[in-house]
């Protein structure tokens, strides 16, 4: 067996560089198939050198510095993902691509079902979402939701209840941004999902009140009811 390895290592490098190929083509996340097929690429570079495979050689003397180029990259992006996840986001990063808006008390920002075409970071002021009997002050970010939503429309009415000042980003920056910039991306997500918590949880407070005040309408004395934000 040693013997026939010693003699034949060059045939057993072929079939195990092309063993790697499988391997890589086999694999689901992008970092194992990347290293798997810069060893698949390197084998057969060295068999077909020794082959004399001009045609092999050349399509995998293509292919290592590609796969290596792509390996960096998915390292790169998964360390900035890491980083991202410890690291505060700031709006003032946003400055450069923002427009300044000015909007008077009583002014409507956006419409509940307009097209989300922008989103809004409030500065100065004081804004109403009517759907939600919520206000938004400064240093709030609004609009960010009807950008993701499925058909893209506006989730709430948006009323200055001052003169408010404002800055705006368009869907396609914020887009862009998005792909582009990690920490920008872990923003928007926990803000969206701090958004729809808190959502949730003025419905289930709503909820339990009016299954509250049900019976006393109805003239019955609830007895056996805990009061809301009361545990049963």
């Amino acid at each position: 067996m040693i013997d026939f390895f010693a003699e034949n290592w060059t045939l057993v490098l072929g079939y195990a560089s092309a063993l790697l190929s499988l391997a890589a083509f086999s694999r689901q996340t992008l970092i194992p198939l990347r290293i798997l097929a810069i060893a698949s690429n390197v084998g057969f570079v060295i068999y077909s050198g020794l082959e004399a495979l001009g045609p092999t050689l050349l399509l995998h003397a293509c292919l290592l510095p590609l796969n290596s180029i792509r390996l960096y990259e998915m390292i790169q992006l998964t360390r900035g993902i890491h980083e991202a996840k410890s690291a505060d986001f700031s709006l003032d990063a946003l400055a450069p691509f923002m427009k300044h808006e000015t909007y008077s008390a009583g002014d409507t920002v956006f419409v509940k079902g307009d097209e989300a075409k922008r989103m809004f970071v409030i500065l100065e002021g004081s804004v109403s979402l009517v759907e939600f009997d919520k206000e938004a002050g400064p240093g709030d970010v609004l609009g960010e939701i009807g950008l993701f939503s499925p058909g893209g429309e506006r989730t709430a009415t948006a009323v200055c209840q001052t003169d408010c000042d404002m800055q705006s980003v368009t869907y396609d920056t914020v887009m862009q941004l998005y792909f582009q910039n990690p920490q920008f991306g872990l923003f928007l997500l926990q803000i969206i999902t701090r958004r729809l918590l808190s959502n949730i949880e003025r419905l289930q407070q709503d909820t339990t009140a009016k299954s509250y005040e049900l019976p006393k309408l109805r003239g019955v004395k609830p007895e056996n009811q805990p009061a809301p934000g009361q545990a049963e």
